[in-house]
C-alpha cells in the first residue's frame, strides 16, 4: 500500500502561514507531517517571491488536468459524426471508422473506441426510456448484450 498522498489546499494554506512565520522547511515538514523534500518541492514550484497558496493550489489543479489523457470522443465534431453515422447512414462502427480513415488519410478512431462510447456512455446521447439500451439500439444487432469469453449457449438445446 502506498503511502503517498498529494498535499491539499488545506496543507498548502499551513505552509503559506508558516513561512510567513519565518519557519525552515524542515520544521514545517514536521509540522505538518510530510517530508521536508515535499516541502522544498512545493515551495520550488511557485515561481515567485512569496509563497502564495491559492495560486499553488489552482496551478496544481490545472497540471492534473492536462495531466490525463483526452477522450477521442469528447470533440463534439467527430461525436456528432459517428452519431450521423449510426442513426442516420446505418452504418456500423467499422464502418464509420474505415470511412474517416479513408476520408482523412489517417486513422482518426477505432470502432472498439465506438463502442466503447455506446455502451459507456451512449455517445452523451439520452435515452428515451427506462432500460432502453439507447443508440445502441441503432446498431445492426439492435442493441443486444454481448457475452463474456467464456459464454456458453444453454437455451434451444436437447440434452
Amino acid at each position: 500500500m502506498s503511502h503517498y498522498h498529494q498535499l491539499t489546499a488545506f496543507d498548502r494554506g499551513r505552509i503559506e502561514v508558516l513561512l510567513r512565520e519565518g519557519l525552515s522547511m524542515r520544521s514545517i515538514a514536521k509540522e505538518i507531517g510530510r517530508s521536508a523534500s515535499t516541502i522544498s518541492r512545493e515551495i520550488a514550484r511557485c515561481v515567485g517571491s512569496t509563497y502564495e497558496a491559492e495560486d499553488a493550489d489552482q496551478k496544481h489543479m490545472l497540471a492534473r488536468t492536462k495531466s490525463h489523457k483526452r477522450r477521442k470522443l469528447d470533440n463534439t465534431e467527430l461525436r456528432e459524426l459517428v452519431i450521423y453515422g449510426i442513426n442516420q447512414k446505418h452504418w456500423s462502427p467499422e464502418q464509420i471508422a474505415g470511412r474517416l480513415k479513408i476520408s482523412r488519410g489517417h486513422t482518426i478512431i477505432s470502432a472498439n473506441t465506438i463502442y466503447r462510447a455506446i455502451y459507456r456512455d451512449n455517445l452523451g446521447q439520452p435515452v428515451k426510456s427506462h432500460k432502453a439500451r439507447g443508440i445502441a439500439r441503432a446498431l445492426r444487432h439492435r442493441g443486444k448484450t454481448r457475452h463474456t469469453k467464456g459464454h456458453v449457449e444453454r437455451r434451444g438445446k436437447i440434452r
